[in-house]
């Protein structure tokens, strides 16, 4: 009985082999598999680069923000390692040579000036559209900068900034212990399934 099943199946497996739409299928997924593994190479070989690091240029009207903006660019930079390398350049010149600079290399343009109410304003500019990973960290740098000047300014010692930014202790009652342990055991199974 055995021998028989074996027969049927190398038989029916041979026919299916041979067939042309079986080779070309498998030819192609073949094709993609090895194109997607390789997608940094092909993409490399026709010109783009990914290990040029992204320029970014700082005009720091304020004086004071572009040492802040370097270390928290470089912080989040090393935290996050899938990033592209940064350079974070401070700029002397003009704001006109800035945005040529900016056209011809590429890059992006940090540009801070000071502010009597929000403490700082800031332009980004770059011509091109801004990776939306990048673009968070900036802004997210940018936040810390201004979160950093306004606590200097308003004399608040680091023990006071740190209870104000700390999260908040919550603690969870349910009172019914069995819906209490169906809710979680779902809230996990569905927090798996639907990042």
């Amino acid at each position: 009985m055995k021998n028989k099943l074996m027969y049927l199946v190398k038989v029916s497996l041979r026919k299916k082999i041979k067939t042309k739409a079986f080779l070309f299928s498998n030819i192609v997924i073949a094709i993609l598999v090895i194109g997607l593994i390789n997608f940094d190479n092909i993409v490399s070989f026709f010109g783009g680069e990914f290990d040029k690091p992204t320029t970014i240029y700082v005009i720091d009207n304020t004086e004071r923000s572009f040492e802040l903006f370097e270390n928290n660019l470089k912080t989040i930079n090393e935290t996050i390692s899938e990033l592209k390398k940064l350079e974070i350049k401070a700029y002397s010149n003009t704001l006109e040579e800035a945005i040529e600079d900016v056209k011809e290399k590429n890059a992006i343009l940090v540009l801070i000036n000071p502010d009597p109410e929000l403490y700082i304003t800031v332009e980004v500019i770059s011509n091109e559209y801004i990776d939306t990973i990048l673009y968070q960290i900036l802004v997210g740098a940018i936040n810390n900068i201004k979160m950093t000047i306004a606590m200097f300014e308003n004399d608040i010692d680091e023990e006071t900034y740190k209870k104000i930014y700390s999260p908040v202790d919550i603690k969870r009652t349910i009172l019914d212990e069995e819906k209490a342990a169906e809710d979680e055991n779902l809230e996990a199974m569905m927090a798996g399934v639907l990042p």
